[in-house]
């Protein structure tokens, strides 16, 4: 932890011989409060996990499916007509990721809590030139998740918060889980650091961010505990048909 400069870590092993349960360090930097495991936390790409449910509980209920084309829902991304909701589950889409942009980094460091929206993702990505062609191979990229967020948003015709809280967080049975619509944290919490690009290394607390940096690719808030529950929905299906499980345990 030293050497990495991490403040506190929380750690949950669960197997068929019993559970490894563990805080280390703390939870904020200037009281020097140790961590706890009510504490919470943002979970930055852990809520694509959920996104992804999200996406495919519509598939499920036949108001999605999987080989839909990206711009039958979203217009004007390069390459929208070939690239599949399938391929974006996957992160075979092969569109431009939103967070190498230059302007959106420095957006960022700069004020963490900076009105953004989805649609301002969009932008970015039509920007840019594909990164590759869909299909072609597998790389990571946020700009995936986002798209994600914008089709479950059309095809519900709800918010993707409303949609993920009522469709996976309260179905999963998880009640320290959110998705947050403002910079604030439930309490008790866990502070969030980071050195961000200022080239000084300097760690500044980021705990206030705009969830919609991140949305339905970063921007959900859990516990530990919750996160050991959800581990095992994931692992098990049991949301999903045995379909769509034995799917997604394919596409990641």
């Amino acid at each position: 932890m030293r050497s990495d400069r991490l403040p506190g870590v929380s750690v949950a092993i669960s197997g068929p011989r019993g559970s490894y349960v563990k805080t280390y360090g703390v939870s904020n930097l200037g009281t020097r409060a140790p961590m706890s495991l009510a504490d919470h936390v943002r979970i930055a790409s852990i809520t694509k996990s959920f996104t992804a449910t999200a996406v495919l509980e519509q598939v499920q209920r036949g108001r999605l499916s999987l080989s839909d084309k990206l711009s039958r829902w979203v217009s004007g991304i390069p390459n929208g007509r070939r690239i599949t909701v399938r391929q974006l589950l996957a992160m075979r889409s092969g569109v431009y990721d939103y967070t190498s942009d230059p302007a959106w980094n420095r957006r960022f460091n700069a004020n963490p809590v900076a009105p953004f929206k989805p649609s301002d993702v969009v932008a970015i990505i039509r920007r840019h030139k594909p990164l590759f062609a869909p299909g072609a191979k597998t790389q990571y990229a946020d700009s995936n998740y986002v798209l994600l967020g914008i089709i479950l948003e059309k095809v519900t015709g709800r918010s993707v918060e409303s949609v993920i809280t009522r469709d996976v967080i309260k179905r999963a049975g998880l009640r320290g889980t959110s998705f947050p619509t403002t910079p604030a944290m439930p309490r008790p919490y866990s502070h969030g650091y980071y050195a961000g690009d200022n080239g000084k290394g300097v760690i500044r607390d980021y705990t206030r961010v705009n969830p919609h940096l991140a949305w339905t690719a970063g921007g959900m808030i859990s516990t530990l505990g919750d996160l050991v529950k959800w581990a095992k929905v994931l692992a098990t299906g049991s949301l999903l048909s045995r379909s769509l499980q034995s799917q997604r345990l394919q596409f990641g």
